[in-house]
């Protein structure tokens, strides 16, 4: 749907709207409690209201982009350099300073412009969704399409997607920290009054947009949406996606700084050995003092790698990219490079490892088994019985317990609509899977949920494992419980047999538990749903009143597959020598068949009883093991793996879906969101969103964020190899200039290599696919450095030795009676393909002579295309006299060859050999 503009625009009411009855606010807003919204007057308000977003605020305009550009120290010491070298009468030395300055400035500019509107496609990636009441049906809907007037319901885990009325309220609180301060989750109830001059945190029949439900359930209708919300008021706009600055930029920044001022303390030196050593060149001193110090300038201006900044950040927002494309949406450039970090991934199963969409697939009443046929959320399927479907008078029997798990939950089931493609599930995926199974059975779920009105909900909990409605049907109270066998079994005191109900003994208890394991090694979820008719005048519907003296009905089974290409995942895990921890909610032997079935080897199963009781030192033993199964943990024993995983120096990522995996997502290293059916809870506390909820995009996300680390390495190595290099090949020119011999290269030309010979290279160096060992390899650790010992002893040796080899050009060049500038090209074009043999040597630990040698197109092309530019202006007459070259004769070429011939292969032995 395309969205109008933001509008500030509110509908008037007679009163603010937590003075206002829900009934006559209803009237006012001209909605409907029963229909909600037509849809022609819900696009007709979203025209007149505007879209139900935040508008995003910090953007800077294109000509402050730029200037940014020109801020970078680098950049500025350029800037000093080319105004010395334009007032001193290098004219051409501050015009080559200004076009490396311009191009970095128009890469930066580009590399910012296109980060916001590529952050800006990411938000939109996130996108929040709500459940509306829109021509007498409830749908999901995209939250930016609410308008003032939809009626909407809220439910634990959710966000507000707009300011609310509360209408009705279930045990409602929300987390309003970020509008009130208030750390503690804040009471709502729909039938509250607050005071007409009631503060944000007395309006207690409201619930605010960006606030996000701690507990309980609500339904409200919208008073107000986007910039017209309470939070678009008072401007504190929760960013979905933040920019900061990464470990590795930082640094970056630091290397530039030390750079830089070595740069100065180089060019003081330059300077000093230049008046010394062409003292007899010049006839006054003016003279040697100004050509001494455009030399020094300029050299010292070429050995800074004033490209490098812009060339992380490209390569920071390459992989953003790439990531988000592979439905990864990263929300901090940090946590790009701490991915390819990851040596413990604790992973959810459900919807992460598995397809989370439950299908029942078997049933267990009165000591009978039936099967259910049909897959996934579609209403077709029917209940068989030892291979034969039931006949409408055999369900007429069962439709108590057909009904049941439908009556005792909140999860339904929609019809394909623009935004599905199938049947989808509305609510938690377990419960909608009751809505597929009711209509098997002959039922009409909606006249089910019509004919029994909701009285009360006592929601699921982690502790207690069960949850119970409790309806009005034909005038009594009956509860209507589903959770895990034991949990329901404690609450039952009776069970159904045949037409009749009988007390419930052990045996019976006994014959439960094992139908329950046997479907559970079949790595079958098992659901026992039970029910009780309440005393007529009980008013008071708490846990202790209500949940006692049930009468068991039965088991339900279901399954929830794994996801397609989840076994090829696992072993990819395996292969990078990470470990796999995975959390469920199953029994220790339902949990153990699937892992099983997806792969994973010799995985222990700890129960959350065994881990509270197991002491910190045996858990880190246990916690050593390839493949761990987590079975029924508590969110605080979740939290507790996770802590002690850090303890031992691992770098965890962990995945999370609903609001008690908030801890554990915000102490990991890497929290993962579920993007689908995750919490916004969680979204909001994790780096990382999977807008598939799939476990192989996780994958995919460590696999390209080492890629990004490799490639970083790549090209500061060789930026800084190649800094090296020139500097190295200037200072063996003193020692020529010692004994009569011409300086190998000029300022120009040094500046030129930068320029012409391998800035394009460098850029290009971050498109690298990753390298066939890549996931071979073991993490690296976190914290380490790019430049330490050994590779600065790497980067040293191979600049020396790539200066050395621009320097044997030259002087073979002189030697063989060429001039001294096709000596100079000589020199030039050395370090220029010395440097190419250096770029394509460090993007792998193979041999350069494999398949990887072309497999980035673009680097291949613009090494062509610079080489093309370095021929260009070293041989065409006119251009390569302004850079003070002269043409190279043909066994000129020779020379410069062969140095990149021997640096090849001196890289090659230093691959095998170290």
């Amino acid at each position: 749907m395309k969205r109008p503009s933001h509008s500030l625009q509110t509908p008037e009411l007679s009163a603010p709207a937590h003075q206002l009855e829900g009934d006559l606010l209803i009237e006012e807003l001209a909605s409907d409690a029963e229909r909600g919204l037509d849809s022609e007057e819900a696009a007709r308000r979203l025209s007149q209201y505007g879209p139900n977003l935040l508008r995003e605020t910090g953007h800077q305009p294109w000509y402050q982009l730029l200037l940014h550009q020109f801020s970078d120290l680098m950049i500025v010491v350029l800037f000093v350099a080319a105004a010395l070298a334009w007032y001193l009468g290098d004219v051409r030395g501050a015009i080559v300073l200004m076009a490396i300055i311009l191009i970095n400035a128009a890469i930066g500019l580009y590399q910012e412009f296109h980060a916001e509107q590529l952050l800006e496609r990411l938000r939109s990636m996130i996108r929040s969704q709500a459940v509306a009441l829109r021509d007498g049906e409830m749908l999901e809907l995209d939250a930016a399409d609410l308008v003032p007037g939809d009626i909407v319901t809220i439910e634990e885990g959710g966000a507000v997607p707009a300011d609310l009325r509360l209408l009705s309220s279930n045990e409602l609180a929300t987390n309003d920290f970020m509008l009130t301060g208030e750390s503690l989750p804040q009471e709502k109830d729909a039938a509250a009054e607050p005071a007409p001059d009631a503060g944000l945190a007395e309006q207690d029949n409201l619930a605010f947009m960006g606030t996000t439900v701690a507990r309980g359930s609500a339904t409200g209708v919208v008073i107000a949406t986007g910039m017209a919300s309470t939070i678009g008021e008072i401007a504190e706009i929760g960013q979905g996606i933040k920019r900061d600055r990464s470990p590795l930029q930082l640094e970056m920044n630091a290397l530039a700084r030390i750079l830089t001022r070595m740069a100065g303390l180089i060019a003081l030196a330059l300077f000093l050995i230049n008046l010394l050593l062409r003292s007899e060149d010049f006839a006054d001193l003016p003279a040697l003092v100004n050509a001494s110090l455009l030399f020094a300038i300029g050299v010292a201006a070429a050995c800074v790698p004033q490209g490098l900044p812009a060339q992380i950040t490209v390569a920071l927002s390459l992989g953003v990219g790439r990531l988000a494309r592979e439905n990864a949406v990263v929300k901090r450039l940090s946590s790009v490079e701490t991915l390819g970090c990851t040596t413990v991934i604790c992973s959810d199963k459900t919807g992460t490892i598995t397809s989370n969409q439950m299908t029942i697939v078997s049933a267990w009443a009165d000591g009978i088994d039936y099967d259910i046929s049909g897959r996934g959320y579609a209403p077709q399927g029917q209940v068989l019985r030892e291979g034969r479907a039931l006949e409408p008078a055999e369900l007429e029997g069962l439709q108590l317990f057909f009904q049941l798990g439908l009556l005792a939950g909140n999860g339904r089931t929609h019809e394909p609509d623009a935004d599905h493609r199938d049947w989808y599930a509305m609510g938690d995926p377990t419960e909608a899977a009751f809505m597929p199974l009711a209509f098997k059975a002959g039922l009409q779920p909606e006249q089910c949920l019509e004919d029994s009105e909701l009285i009360a909900e006592l929601a699921f909990d982690s502790q207690r494992k069960r949850m119970v409605m409790v309806r009005r049907v034909g005038g009594r109270a009956v509860a209507y419980m589903k959770g895990a066998t034991p949990s329901v079994l404690e609450a039952c005191s009776q069970i159904v047999r045949g037409q009749e109900v009988v007390p419930l003994d052990d045996n019976m208890g006994d014959a439960i538990t094992a139908r329950m394991q046997d479907f559970s090694a079949q790595s079958l979820r098992v659901i026992a749903l039970a029910y009780r008719e309440l005393p007529g005048d009980q008013q008071d519907y708490t846990i202790e009143k209500t949940e006692r003296d049930f009468v068991f009905a039965g088991l339900v089974a279901m399954l929830d597959p794994p996801r397609e290409g989840v076994e090829d995942a696992l072993k990819a895990v395996y292969r990078a020598r990470m470990r796999l921890f995975m959390l469920t909610g199953d029994d220790p032997v339902t949990a153990a068949a699937i892992a099983e079935r997806i792969g994973m080897p010799d995985g222990r199963v700890i129960t959350g009883n065994e881990l509270r009781d197991m002491p910190d030192a045996e858990l880190r033993d246990a916690l050593g093991a390839r493949s761990v199964i987590l079975s029924r943990v508590s969110p605080k024993e979740k939290y507790r793996v996770v802590e002690q995983l850090k303890a031992l120096g691992e770098v965890v990522a962990v995945t999370g879906d609903g609001v008690n995996d908030t801890l554990s997502l915000k102490r990991a290293d890497i929290g993962v969101a579920m993007g689908k059916q995750g919490s916004e809870v969680a979204k909001e506390a994790a780096e990382i969103v999977l807008t598939d909820d799939d476990f192989s995009t996780l994958v995919i996300a460590v696999q390209e964020g080492r890629t990004i680390y490799q490639n970083l390495k790549s090209v500061i190595l060789s930026s800084i190899t190649s800094n090296i290099g020139e500097l190295s090949c200037v200072c063996t020119g003193f020692v020529g200039a010692a004994v009569g011999l011409p300086i190998p290269l000029t300022a120009v030309q040094i500046l030129s290599i930068d320029l012409v010979g391998e800035m394009l290279p460098l850029m290009a160096l971050t498109f690298d696919p990753p390298d066939r060992t890549l996931m071979e390899q073991a993490p690296r650790r976190q914290g380490s450095h790019i430049i330490n010992r050994k590779s600065l002893v790497d980067i040293v040796a191979m600049g020396v030795l790539m200066g050395l080899g621009g320097y044997f050009s030259f002087y073979m060049v002189l030697l063989s009676g060429g001039s001294t500038g096709s000596a100079q090209a000589a020199a030039f074009l050395g370090i220029v393909l010395i440097q190419y043999v250096n770029i394509l040597s460090r993007r792998t630990v193979d041999s350069i002579f494999s398949g990887y040698l072309i497999a980035n197109g673009k680097l291949t092309g613009s090494i062509a295309f610079s080489f093309l530019l370095v021929a260009a202006i070293t041989s065409w007459p006119g251009l390569s006299t302004w850079f003070g070259f002269e043409a190279l004769r043909l066994a000129d070429w020779l020379w410069p060859v062969s140095a990149a011939l021997v640096f090849l292969a001196i890289f090659e032995i230093k691959k095998r050999i170290l």
